[in-house]
C-alpha cells in the first residue's frame, strides 16, 4: 500500500512540475516574439490607474540585450489620448540579474493625468527610432484604465508602508496589492472598498484581519490585502486602486500608491535563446 502511495505521490509531482515547465516554455515563446534582433523589450501593461488631476504616474519598459552596445534611439510616445500628457521619458539603469553578460535598460515614461473621469489607454505605443538604421520600433503599452479624480481638499489617510512591485519569471502569478493604511484624524475612518478595474483581473478577496470590517480608531493603522485573480495574463502589470472610505457621514476616495509586476524570464533562459 505504502509504494502505491508512494507512486501516486511521484506521479502528481511530475506531472505539476511537467505543468510549470510547460507554462514556462509559453512565456519563453511569447518573448520571442517581442524581439527586435536580439533586443528584448517588454512593454505591454494591464493595469488600473487612479489619481488624481496633475497627478503623475510612471510607466516602466523595460530592455534586455547580450549585445555590448549601449541603447540607442530616438524615444516617443505616441496615440497618446487627451486625459493624459507626456512629461517626460528618461532611461534608466537597472539591474535584474547582475550578470556581466546580460544589459538592461528602463525606459521609463512620465504621464500628467489632465482631467476628471474614467478612460482607456488602449492604442499608445512606445516608438523608437534609429536613424543609422533607419528603422522604426514600435512597443505597444497594453490596456489600462484610468480613473481621474478631481483634486479637493478632503481629510485623507496615510498609506504608510506598501509593497512595491514583484519582478518573477512566471506569467500565471497573479498580483497581489499589500499595503498597511494610518488613520491620522481625531475620529474614526471606516474603509468602505477597495477598486481596481484593470482589463483581466478580478478582485476575489480582501484579507485585513478579524477587525476589517470595524472602524480604524485616530492613529490606528490596518493591514490589507487585495487577492486578485488574472483572467488574461499579461506580461506588466501596473496596479493604482481607489481607496473609499467615509468619515462620519460623509464618503472620500483617494489614489493608493502604485504597485508593479513584471515577468522577465531568467537570464540562462535569455542567454541560451541568444546563442
Amino acid at each position: 500500500m505504502r509504494k502505491i502511495l508512494f507512486f501516486v505521490l511521484l506521479i502528481i509531482l511530475s506531472f505539476s512540475m511537467y505543468l510549470a515547465f510547460t507554462e514556462y516554455q509559453n512565456v519563453l515563446l511569447k518573448y520571442r516574439q517581442s524581439e527586435v534582433q536580439g533586443e528584448l523589450f517588454i512593454s505591454e501593461y494591464r493595469g488600473y490607474v487612479c489619481g488624481f488631476v496633475n497627478d503623475s504616474v510612471r510607466l516602466d519598459v523595460y530592455w534586455i540585450t547580450l549585445n555590448k552596445n549601449d541603447f540607442s534611439g530616438a524615444i516617443g510616445v505616441r496615440n497618446l489620448p487627451d486625459f493624459v500628457k507626456l512629461e517626460k521619458i528618461r532611461l534608466h539603469s537597472t539591474v535584474f540579474f547582475n550578470d556581466p553578460h546580460l544589459k538592461e535598460e528602463t525606459i521609463q515614461i512620465y504621464l500628467k493625468l489632465m482631467k476628471p473621469g474614467i478612460y482607456r489607454l488602449e492604442n499608445a505605443y512606445l516608438e523608437i527610432y534609429r536613424s543609422r538604421e533607419n528603422k522604426t520600433i514600435r512597443l505597444p503599452l497594453g490596456h489600462i484604465v484610468f480613473e481621474i479624480l478631481e483634486r479637493k481638499n478632503i481629510p485623507k489617510l496615510e498609506i504608510k508602508k506598501f509593497i512595491v512591485g514583484f519582478i518573477t519569471p512566471y506569467q500565471n502569478v497573479s498580483p497581489e496589492y499589500r499595503f498597511t493604511i494610518h488613520n491620522p484624524m481625531s475620529e474614526s475612518v471606516s474603509l468602505r472598498n477597495i477598486t481596481i478595474l484593470a482589463p483581466g483581473l478580478r478582485i476575489t478577496k480582501v484579507v485585513c484581519g478579524e477587525n476589517c470590517f470595524l472602524p480604524i480608531p485616530p492613529g490606528g493603522e490596518r493591514n490589507i490585502a487585495v487577492v486578485m485573480r488574472s483572467e488574461a495574463p499579461s506580461k506588466l502589470y501596473i496596479i493604482k486602486p481607489k481607496i473609499e472610505y467615509q468619515v462620519g457621514n460623509t464618503t472620500y476616495y483617494m489614489p493608493g500608491e502604485p504597485y508593479y509586476q513584471a515577468v522577465i524570464p531568467k537570464a540562462e533562459e535569455i542567454k541560451k535563446y541568444h546563442r
